[in-house]
């Protein structure tokens, strides 16, 4: 989707106040939203865009148009900006149909017609898309679990191959590099702590942690999906309630710490 921007030149679709309403309540309600930059050769950082740029973050991952090649080139007709996240091949995708002359079709079946002149931010859009579908898919394999759209965003633009010089059209994503981060944040090797306990899970503004088993001292570090620390405290009684009020909603990784041993739980904040 996109839609008229500055002197009629294409831009992403919720430039238009009902379309940002609509993605920002999927977004909210932990729908993954995919959405192209448009094609209008648009500077969505222009003073035009300000009343746009002022609503705040949609928590799309919106997609520029880069080179088929090692260059990772932002395309002339891409629309680019600080608000574009990532980017993807603009050009040569090859898909279904024969929406082109460049059509090939096997053993003279129309039903195996595709065409190699896909392009634009929706080809690249296609591309995020599949890719996000692929990425979201492992994890839940992993875990039981999704990301959200927030989380899902950050892990891709933290893993990806850098754009080359040019307006910004974000970097390119690296599934390979993206799956390799959750492996290392999800395989915590431990020694777990029998007796500790963590309800309610999931939870909302606090969670309880009951150490009524251990002797010695302990900590409670949680950090999310990225391996960043969000919280850390010791915890000087057996029942301790800890505040979650600054945290968003998400998977999180909960560590229980005492001097010889450690034990790891998942934490459900929605």
């Amino acid at each position: 989707m996109q839609t008229f921007g500055q002197n009629g030149n294409f831009v992403l679709a919720e430039y238009e106040q009902a379309i940002w309403d609509l993605t920002k309540s999927a977004t909210d309600a932990g729908i993954i939203i995919i959405a192209a930059a448009g094609n209008g050769s648009e500077n969505l950082d222009a003073t035009f865009y300000n009343s746009y740029n002022a609503r705040g973050d949609s928590d799309a991952i919106i997609v520029g148009a880069g080179s088929a090649n090692t260059t990772h080139s932002p395309l002339f007709y891409t629309t680019h900006g600080s608000r574009v996240n990532v980017h993807s091949w603009g050009q040569n995708v090859t898909t279904t149909g024969n929406s082109c002359n460049n059509t090939i079709v096997f053993g003279n079946d129309l039903n195996q017609t595709y065409n190699y002149c896909f392009n634009g931010t929706s080809s690249a859009t296609a591309l995020v898309g599949g890719f996000t579908a692929v990425l979201q898919s492992y994890y839940f394999a992993q875990t039981g679990n999704y990301l959200t759209s927030q989380e899902l965003r950050t892990l891709i633009i933290n893993t990806v191959t850098a754009q080359s010089t040019g307006v910004n059209i974000g970097p390119l994503p690296n599934m390979e590099a993206a799956m390799l981060a959750l492996d290392n944040t999800l395989s915590v090797k431990t020694n777990n702590i029998s007796n500790f306990i963590m309800y309610p899970n999931p939870t909302k503004d606090q969670v309880n942690i009951n150490l009524s088993g251990i002797n010695n001292k302990a900590t409670i570090k949680i950090h999310n999906l990225l391996g960043q620390q969000v919280l850390a405290k010791e915890l000087t009684q057996k029942k301790s309630t800890v505040s979650l009020n600054n945290l968003s909603k998400g998977l999180y990784l909960v560590t229980i710490k005492t001097k010889n041993h450690k034990s790891v739980k998942k934490l459900i904040i929605n």
